[in-house]
């Protein structure tokens, strides 16, 4: 089973956000990636895109509500709740929350996730008309809210979220992340590009969960979402493709990434037993990593064979002896005040 983490159909208020009404834009951006836009996106059209996503193997969509800036465009989360009722068993709704109206976001997620059918709730603080940061101390009764009732949160956090990288700094989701243990984060754009730092905050922070959609196709730094998926993070890696922005030119797997850590895994929720789960109930083992290089060409998985290093010393090499204890590490560390 594939679940596309954050898909934005071509309908209702998803035709007025950017995605949709600067077709060319979106094209340039797509063509960075080596990507194409999915002929739904060019054209707006829903039927289109649930023949797509039957072409590309994705059972399930996540979509995500949005509240932001006027050229971002807003999706209001009755327009989720409609999508969700239209299409059945086809999409899991998030509702898009303004945190600045806290009275208001608050009602919002009362109405339409406690006691609603949508179920998660969904902030881009970066791209508000006032931007702010995640970690802002006016959002955190938002995030109270949702630990106390088990609500999942989506935050933005990467990509361009914001006016400047400084919305991106995987910090951020540490404080946040720290700050409310209890709460599962789901970080959209994967902290791109601080790749590295944003992987270590997941190997300290059991409770965030990493989905860099679009930037995991030939984008620096995958290969590190790779090894990352590969050891601590096999649980926690989203499959997401942000569409309709990137989709790639056969919008489905090759059979030999049935184990791709963007195909296959979990995400958690504490308020239901899931709000997605997604696997192809891939082999014992590791993940096999395959890196997308071009729209037609692959690298072939690495094998076990082809990654051994030979042996260390060589024949024949005989290792220099050295001191061992107190003076071995006086040899490496000489004292700066020589002894008398």
């Amino acid at each position: 089973m594939i679940i596309d983490f954050r898909l934005r159909p071509a309908t209702r208020g998803f035709l007025n956000m950017h995605i949709f009404r600067n077709q060319e834009r979106i094209a340039s951006w797509s063509g960075k990636l080596g990507m194409v836009p999915p002929p739904s996106a060019k054209q707006g059209d829903m039927e289109l895109m649930l023949k797509e996503m039957e072409e590309g193997g994705v059972t399930l969509g996540v979509v995500p509500g949005r509240q932001a800036n006027a050229f971002m465009g807003n999706v209001p989360n009755e327009d989720i709740a409609a999508i969700v009722a239209d299409y059945p068993g086809k999409f899991i709704g998030v509702a898009g929350i303004e945190p600045t109206n806290r009275a208001k976001a608050l009602e919002e997620i009362e109405r339409f996730v406690v006691n609603g059918p949508l179920k998660a709730v969904g902030m881009e603080p970066g791209v508000l008309a006032s931007p702010m940061y995640a970690d802002d101390r006016r959002i955190y009764p938002i995030y109270e809210y949702c630990a106390e009732h088990g609500i999942p949160v989506l935050l933005m956090g990467g990509g361009g979220n914001g006016p400047d990288l400084s919305h991106s700094n995987p910090i951020i989701i540490d404080r946040v992340c720290g700050d409310f243990p209890e709460m599962t984060v789901i970080n959209t754009h994967g902290g791109y590009p601080w790749v590295t730092e944003i992987l270590f905050v997941a190997f300290k922070r059991p409770n965030l969960y990493l989905c860099p959609d679009m930037y995991m196709y030939n984008m620096p730094g995958v290969s590190d979402y790779v090894m990352a998926a590969n050891t601590f993070l096999s649980e926690r890696p989203i499959r997401s493709s942000a569409s309709a922005k990137a989709w790639s030119s056969s919008r489905r797997c090759p059979s030999s990434l049935k184990s791709c850590p963007t195909c296959c895994t979990a995400t958690r929720s504490r308020r239901s037993s899931s709000i997605s789960r997604a696997g192809n109930n891939p082999p014992a083992g590791r993940f096999q990593p395959l890196l997308r290089t071009s729209r037609r060409t692959h690298v072939p998985p690495y094998s076990r064979k082809s990654r051994r290093r030979k042996a260390f010393p060589p024949e024949g090499f005989a290792a220099p002896s050295r001191p061992a204890g107190a003076a071995f590490t006086e040899a490496l560390c000489p004292p700066i005040h020589p002894k008398p």
